[in-house]
């Protein structure tokens, strides 16, 4: 006791100043290293932009192919069409052009019988006139020819019925003439519009063909710079690997160093405590020497006997120390202390009694409001899942929908499983549904839990800013049935809420800065409405 253990030893070339020389050269090394590291890892991160611009110009490249080749397809389907109308007008004008010919052998056929027509009518117009002379001549015969006058006369009759006839066809065969007249005059404006497209059209086709020619070529050439940015990317690439694999040498040399910097810091550290301790040990030596001895270090030296080992030395100062011990000393006070300590004993002992007590009592209170909270939270929770199996069937108009518990044997720290399934739909994960069905089945959670446990008042904050018209509908006709137990204010957006709201609020800004509310009452909204219609 009091002494001290020193022990190994140290090497001449091992002195402070050896060491922080070290230390500088190894800073120094660490410094270089650590500027190097610095170039490598610039030359890295110049690499990885080069990498990255590379990829940028690839992707917009690879952009501009997809572009190309939508281009293309279109001027295909735009070359497809064109071919498809230039081959219907081409039949619509061969059509035209038969139909041209047709009409015009119907309008030759029909010059040639009312010219047939017109000769038949001047045979018996001149077949009248002979008959009508040779009455005459022989009028003087009268009764002799008088039967056959008559004849005459009712065949003259027929022939006049005739020629009514006749020039009614002519008439007609006229009017027929002029129509297919105007029809090839039609039929040859058509024809030369006929034309006049389909030189467009085959003008379009070549303008189409060229156009894709040039996006084939404008591909072409993005495809042979991609295959030149790809050949540089993998140069990148491999100067980048040969960089990383330098960086990661000069970073293992650098951790090396730092390793064997960190080992002459601790032991620059250690030496310099030892340093502080000697200090220590020599000014408490000086104290000890003038409080137990009242001498200074100079008188001391004076009274120094010289000794053979310092082992030898201790040793004997500690028999002199544990002689010196082996007398003892005498407390008086011990009595005192025991009554003291004794007297704080009992009542520790009182106070970790009266703690233990109190932990059964809390232990026994806690186990009996656990099974407590198990019971009410298993009966809330069929509850709501059967409300919620309820909500849901008529949220969807159909399907069915329940809650279960991921761990039955620790309700209350059990996770909760939602399983649904709409109509006409077999879902095993609720992240299948869509946006609108998920926020649909939050909101018959939501209101399952209402009807379990309801509440007077309830603000909706566009929890239908999700649905559909027909689920909005639903959502609202519901929130409408419940309003009776619960008064509900819905912010909103959607016409189907608002239409089944009693009263609507709304604030607009007709000026600048100053906001207006504005209010709504239904029952008076369709009031007012009724009296105008009846008005």
């Amino acid at each position: 006791a009091g002494g001290s253990l020193t022990g190994g030893f140290a090497a001449k070339n091992a002195g402070v100043f050896t060491r922080q020389n070290e230390i500088g050269r190894l800073k120094e090394i660490s410094r270089q290293l650590h500027i190097e590291v610095l170039k490598q890892k610039t030359a890295i991160d110049d690499a990885k932009r080069e990498v990255s611009e590379l990829d940028a110009r690839v992707t917009v490249c690879d952009s501009e192919i997809i572009n190309l080749s939508g281009d293309r397809i279109r001027v295909e389907t735009e070359l497809r069409r064109i071919g498809a109308e230039l081959d219907s007008a081409r039949a619509e004008a061969e059509s035209s052009r038969a139909r041209s010919e047709q009409a015009g052998r119907e309008r030759m056929q029909r010059e040639a019988e009312a010219e047939e027509a017109r000769t038949k009518l001047g045979e018996i117009e001149k077949r009248i006139a002979d008959l009508e002379n040779f009455g005459t001549s022989e009028n003087e015969n009268a009764e002799e020819y008088h039967q056959k006058r008559l004849e005459l006369a009712e065949r003259l009759a027929e022939q006049k019925i005739r020629r009514a006839g006749l020039q009614r066809d002519a008439e007609g065969f006229a009017r027929m003439i002029a129509e297919l007249r105007e029809r090839a005059e039609d039929e040859k404006l058509r024809n030369r519009d006929m034309a006049g497209q389909i030189e467009e059209l085959e003008k379009q086709l070549e303008s189409g063909r060229e156009a894709a020619q040039r996006k084939e070529a404008e591909a072409e050439a993005l495809r042979a710079e991609i295959e030149q940015m790809r050949a540089s990317i993998g140069d990148a690439s491999a100067r980048r690997m040969q960089v990383e694999k330098e960086a990661n040498e000069l970073r293992e040399k650098q951790n090396e160093l730092t390793r064997q910097r960190e080992e002459l810091g601790k032991e620059i550290t250690r030496l310099e405590e030892r340093k502080v301790t000697l200090q220590k040990e020599y000014d408490s030596a000086i104290a000890k020497l003038w409080e137990d001895y009242e001498l200074t270090r100079n008188e001391a030296q004076e009274y120094c006997i010289e000794y053979d080992s310092v082992t030898a030395l201790r040793q004997s100062v500690s028999q002199i120390r544990s002689k010196i011990r082996a007398l003892g000393n005498v407390n008086v006070s011990a009595i005192d202390e025991y009554k003291e300590v004794s007297e704080r004993h009992g009542f520790l002992s009182a106070q970790v009694g009266d703690v233990e007590k109190s932990k059964e009592e809390l232990t026994e209170l806690i186990n009996g409001l656990m099974g407590e909270m198990k019971t009410i939270f298993t009966e809330k929770f069929q509850q709501i899942n059967e409300r919620f199996s309820a909500i849901f069937t008529e949220m969807f108009g159909g399907g069915s929908a329940h809650l279960s518990l991921t761990d039955e044997s620790d309700v209350l720290e059990s996770g909760i499983e939602i399983d649904v399934q709409p109509p006409g739909k077999v879902i095993n994960n609720m992240s299948l549904l869509s946006g609108g069905e998920q926020s649909l089945t939050a909101i018959a959670l939501y209101f399952a839990i209402l009807a379990v446990n309801p509440s007077p008042f309830c603000i909706l904050d566009e929890i239908d800013s999700a649905l559909d018209e027909v689920n909005d509908v639903r959502f609202a006709q519901y929130v409408r049935a419940n309003a009776e137990e619960t008064q509900y204010i819905a912010i909103t957006h959607r016409r189907g809420t608002m239409e089944a709201s009693d009263v609507l609020y709304g604030v607009t800004m007709q000026e600048e800065g100053v906001s207006r509310v504005l209010k709504l009452d239904h029952d008076e909204a369709v009031q007012v409405t009724s009296e105008w219609s009846n008005s």
